[in-house]
């Protein structure tokens, strides 16, 4: 599943701090997305994503 949000960086931040598993940090993607991933507690991938201008 994809969600997008406004600034992943603080939801990151956000939810770190709360105990979520990371699988990935935000990372910019070739596709033009800053994207991380975490695991929700059966150990789905949930990937979170904000677009990138350039």
């Amino acid at each position: 599943m994809m969600v997008f949000s406004r600034d992943v960086d603080a939801l990151y931040k956000e939810i770190r701090a709360r105990g979520a598993i990371i699988e990935m940090a935000p990372t910019r993607m070739p596709w033009g997305l800053r994207e991380m991933h975490v695991a929700d507690p059966d150990g789905n991938t949930i990937r979170f994503a904000t677009g990138v201008d350039d």
